[in-house]
């Protein structure tokens, strides 16, 4: 598993040939989770989060890494979002998908649950963006899901 100098070495290795993009690090994350602290919030949409739902929603963002960092990616990407989002009371977890054939698409899915799990979820969706811009050559699409989990 790659430790914190892998990220920085991917960090610095994509901001040296990619400066015009935003430079972001997964390593460390300046931000915190977003709570809303308004408590004229209006509470979770019907739909998704209504109670006759699924208990997590998904936040998906596929995307497709830049040359040569994918398999970096794949290995510290599910540790950095559980660091960035650990305060926050609604963050269920992370994961990151990738085809076999297709080494540099990556799909990162954040999941949500709880009370107010689809606020949260929308909240922090830029964050979790502005994580993953630095090290995406194109954005092909964001989506919020209903998750059904069978686990063991």
């Amino acid at each position: 598993m790659a430790g914190p100098t892998a990220v920085e070495n991917l960090h610095g290795n994509y901001s040296s040939r990619h400066s015009s993009r935003l430079a972001g690090n997964l390593q460390r994350s300046e931000t915190r989770c977003q709570v809303s602290q308004n408590k004229n919030v209006p509470p979770d949409q019907p739909g998704l989060a209504d109670s006759t739902t699924p208990e997590v929603i998904a936040r998906s963002v596929e995307f497709v890494a830049w040359p040569g960092k994918a398999e970096e990616l794949r290995t510290v990407l599910p540790d950095a979002m559980q660091r960035a989002f650990a305060g926050c009371p609604n963050f269920a977890g992370c994961m990151v998908l990738f085809p076999e054939q297709e080494a540099r698409l990556m799909t990162v899915i954040t999941l949500w649950k709880g009370e107010g799990r689809a606020n949260q979820c929308e909240q922090n969706s830029k964050r979790v963006e502005q994580m993953l811009f630095p090290y995406s050559e194109r954005w092909l699409r964001t989506r919020k899901l209903a998750a059904l989990l069978s686990l063991p």
